[in-house]
């Protein structure tokens, strides 16, 4: 289960990994019950109302120690965005790498 130290930290992160790689919409991080299977989701929130933003929820059931591991994931997604349509295809691992590669130069 999610702690508020865990949640915390998440956030911290997010704002680090936003200043190594600057994502072409503010991205907002939401923790939520998203069912049985899935730990973790990004998506394009574009209402033609406000800004344009990327949401990654992660779910509440993950635990600390995982939670890194899913936000580092989810903003590859967040990165690769525009650059392909393949989920998890060439642009998406180059993010993946990039971000990991980053997150060991100076993250937590």
């Amino acid at each position: 289960m999610t702690t508020e130290k865990g949640r915390a930290k998440a956030r911290k992160n997010l704002r680090e990994l936003s200043q190594l790689m600057p994502p072409s919409h503010p991205v907002r991080i939401i923790f939520a019950d998203l069912g049985k299977d899935d730990i973790g989701e990004c998506y394009l929130l574009d209402e033609g109302k406000t800004e344009a933003r990327f949401i990654i929820r992660i779910g509440r059931e993950v635990n600390d120690e995982l939670i890194t591991s899913i936000l580092v994931h989810e903003f590859a997604h967040v990165c690769s965005w525009y650059w392909e349509e393949c989920h998890h295809g060439p642009a998406f691992g180059i993010a993946t790498a990039r971000a990991w590669s980053l997150w060991a130069d100076g993250g937590e």
